[in-house]
């Protein structure tokens, strides 16, 4: 009788043992699928928030050109004029047309209730870890509004997010036609993630 009840005890603790190693072998599954969830979801987030930065700056491009056309309509060559409003009130020999340099990059801001393309005089936004803090002129910002979270560049603000943008142009050429690269960039632990997205833009409707 002992003898037997010293057998079901032993297979009894084994059962015990094979239950909560499964168990644990489980929880540990759970959780990684959890995790690799979690993680998915921010990549996913991230590329939606630089998605709609980098489709705002395209259009932040057109606008300025937009702007222009309504300020001066009767000199088609100054389309690209960074800030359109620099013109107000001008006569025409005092237009301002530039400046405009294919070798600098830009970024758009929104400042006195109009957009404008800025030149940041820095080279081309390469992000790494190493860099971040000597781009800050291409970073981000935020500014809360009630319960609304603003992403914007050129604002004084000392909350920063995670994305960097630059607006490149190429090739303005024969003042019809001209090329630019937006770039959206941010930091994914040690790696920089990027979009971007080149443009043509057509000095006519």
């Amino acid at each position: 009788m002992q003898i037997l009840i010293r057998s079901k005890t032993g297979i009894m603790l084994t059962e015990a043992l094979v239950a909560v190693a499964t168990l644990t072998i489980a929880i540990i599954a759970l959780g990684t699928i959890i995790n690799n969830s979690l993680s998915t979801l921010t990549v996913s987030r991230d590329y939606l928030i630089a998605e709609n930065l980098l489709v705002e700056a395209e259009e932040v491009v057109e606008i300025v050109r937009d702007s222009n056309w309504l300020i001066v309509p009767s000199k088609k060559e100054c389309w690209l004029t960074l800030d359109p409003l620099t013109n107000i009130g001008r006569e025409l020999d005092q237009i301002n047309c530039g400046p405009f340099d294919t070798n600098s990059n830009y970024i758009p801001v929104f400042e006195n209730n109009h957009w404008l393309l800025k030149n940041n005089g820095l080279a081309a936004l390469n992000l790494s870890p190493q860099n971040a803090e000597t781009l800050n002129q291409y970073r981000i910002l935020l500014r809360q509004t009630g319960n609304l979270t603003e992403y914007k560049q050129g604002i004084d603000s000392n909350e920063k997010s995670k994305f960097y943008r630059s607006i490149n142009f190429s090739d303005p050429t024969d003042g019809e036609v001209a090329n630019f690269e937006v770039k959206i960039q941010w930091l994914d632990g040690q790696k920089a993630r990027t979009i971007k997205a080149t443009v043509v833009l057509n000095n006519q409707l």
